[in-house]
């Protein structure tokens, strides 16, 4: 794995068993795989989709 990318993921649960660790980490891994190699882009207006995790960050920030 390079340097230049990362990954993420999240979890939880009331019971650690019910955990999959393994899947995180695989969703985890793959976020950083799919990120390796930035490239710049010129300034401008893009459309940006984002994923669950910024959704419920953001919706999490704007409630409290």
């Amino acid at each position: 794995m390079s340097d230049d990318s990362s990954g993420y993921a999240e979890s939880a649960n009331w019971d650690i068993d019910r955990l999959d660790v393994e899947a995180l980490g695989r969703e985890a891994i793959a976020t950083a795989q799919r990120s390796r190699h930035p490239r710049s882009i010129a300034p401008g207006v893009y459309p940006v989709v984002l994923r669950p995790y910024a959704t419920a960050n953001i919706l999490n920030t704007l409630g409290y």
